[in-house]
This record gives C-alpha cells, structure tokens and sequence, in this order.
C-alpha cells in the first residue's frame, strides 16, 4: 500500500512524463533539411531512433528490416518490433554527418540519438548543466549543442504531427455534429 507522500512523487513522476524541461538533453537538428526535435540519450542502446510520424509528413524514404527487431524499454512487459529503417542526412549545428536511424512511434521527440550516434561524435554530457558538446574524430575543435528546454513555437513539432495533419471528413463531423453546422445530406 502507498503512503500519501509517495502517491504524491509517483504523480508528479506521471505528469512530467513527455514534458520538455531542464533535465533532458534536447536540441533541434536538421534531418534531410527539416528541423527535428531531438532527444540525445545515452541509455538508448544499439540503434538510433527516428518518429514514424516524422518519417512520413516529410517523405523520408523507409529501408524495410526482414524479420523485424526486437524494442525493448524500460517498462516492465513493454514490447514492439523495428520493422523499418531509414538512412539521413543529419545537420548538427554545422556538422554534417549520414546515419542510419531505426523507425518506431515516438511520442516527445522526433529523433533520439542514442549510444551509438553520441559515441560516434564522442560527445561530453554535463549532466548538472545539462550541456553536451560533439568532436567528430577529424575536427580539431569542439561543438557545443544548444539545449532547448521548451520545444519551439514557431512551427509545429512533429513528434505530434497527429495534431496539425488535416482533419478527416469523420472528425470534422464530431466537430460540427453539436453545432448543427455539418450535416451529409
């Protein structure tokens, strides 16, 4: 049984879960031209990420992988498989590099870098102040990413693409049904 105080933690837990802040190490980056919102995440093993969503509001070709993939997350008995990978062209502020990013739903971001991606890069993550810096092994200098901690306003995130994609006939209906402004006949 749950104490109050840990009902308390375990809710505030739930409420930040997906949300922006501080504690991620969150960029944009262009992919194949487009800004992504992007989550740079070290315990992301054997593969880079990249939202479906994305994927197909900006037609980036999809590689399908035979037999699938295995996903695993940190939640207990929380299962998917890869079916499809996509090859692009990444611009990290400046530094211009092709992966090869494995397609799956992602909700919060539309690309995660993960362990292989940021050991790539040989990238430093100051965790305390949530800085992360690339040095590609052929430059002589450092790049600094700059960390987001509220995803832009200017344009839409596509990681929610869901919201800005054009309403089917079906919803427009719900939408018009209790004002008496859409009607089929």
């Amino acid at each position: 049984m749950l104490i109050s105080g840990q009902k308390q933690g375990i809710q505030k837990i739930l409420n930040n879960l997906g949300k922006p802040n501080k504690d991620k190490s969150i960029c944009m980056i262009n992919c194949n031209n487009h800004e992504a919102l992007t989550l740079l995440d070290p315990c992301t093993m054997n593969g880079d990420l990249i939202s479906d969503t994305y994927c197909a509001v900006y037609k980036i070709p999809l590689q399908e992988i035979k037999g699938g993939l295995p996903l695993s997350t940190a939640i207990k008995g929380s299962r998917s498989t890869i079916n499809h990978k996509a090859t692009v062209n990444l611009d990290i502020q400046g530094y211009k590099i092709e992966r090869t990013l494995y397609v799956c739903h992602l909700q919060d971001s539309d690309i995660i870098l993960g362990k292989p991606a940021l050991s790539a890069l040989r990238a430093i993550m100051e965790i305390a102040d949530n800085k992360v810096s690339i040095k590609p092994r052929h430059d002589q200098q450092r790049i600094y990413i700059d960390m987001v901690t509220k995803p832009p306003t200017k344009q839409p995130i596509i990681s929610s693409a869901a919201n800005y994609l054009p309403p089917t006939v079906e919803s427009d209906k719900k939408e018009f049904s209790d004002k008496e402004e859409f009607s089929d006949k």
